[in-house]
């Protein structure tokens, strides 16, 4: 019992190290240039802890999603999309018809379709979408989503505090595996048998 506890009180103090702060912004910025995990299904597991840093972590994404923003969207004329894990030709194909149909407002469908954001963030130069637009509607859409999840289980938070204070190494390995699934559910949805919409 005392060394669960021990390794909750650890976990969070990680959590509101400087290190934490880094590593957020690391991962946001990561996750709209190349990486394949989003930071806020991370984040999402935080509500539960003991934690006043919050609003801080999430800052720390905001800033990390603007800068990797940035840097995708200059890169992306030297970088294949595809070449990039876990997207296939098919979401790319998807993207680029919302991009010619809607402008720099397709990228509100992102949290809803499961299509990752890095697609979004290197196929707006090819449609000349600015890089502010892309920025501003890019970033409200993934903040809004954090704030209206993080609504939700705020208020399951007297319930599972103690759960996740406890057992959080075992909650977040449960929760890899069902982001995990759902990732692999994406691709098979866009694999090469998907029709675009």
């Amino acid at each position: 019992m005392d060394e669960h506890h021990s390794l909750g009180e650890k976990i969070e103090a990680f959590f509101s190290s400087r290190q934490m702060d880094w590593l957020v912004f690391s991962w946001a910025a990561a996750e709209a240039v190349i990486w394949f995990i989003i930071p806020e299904f991370f984040l999402f597991l935080i509500i539960f802890m003991r934690l006043r840093q919050r609003t801080d972590l999430l800052r720390w994404d905001f800033g990390g999603t603007i800068v990797g923003t940035s840097v995708a969207y200059f890169i992306s004329s030297h970088i294949p999309v595809t070449s990039l894990p876990y997207i296939t030709s098919a979401m790319v194909a998807q993207v680029d018809s919302w991009y010619s149909q809607f402008g720099v407002g397709a990228v509100t469908f992102q949290p809803f379709i499961g299509i990752p954001y890095k697609v979004f963030t290197h196929l707006a130069a090819q449609h000349h979408i600015g890089l502010f637009s892309l920025i501003a509607i890019g970033t409200i859409v993934r903040m809004a989503r954090y704030i209206i999840i993080y609504c939700v289980l705020s208020a399951l938070y007297p319930f599972l505090h103690r759960l996740a204070h406890r057992n959080y190494l075992g909650v977040y390995i449960a929760s890899c595996c069902v982001f995990t699934f759902l990732l692999l559910k994406t691709v098979d949805l866009y694999g090469l048998t998907y029709h675009i919409r």
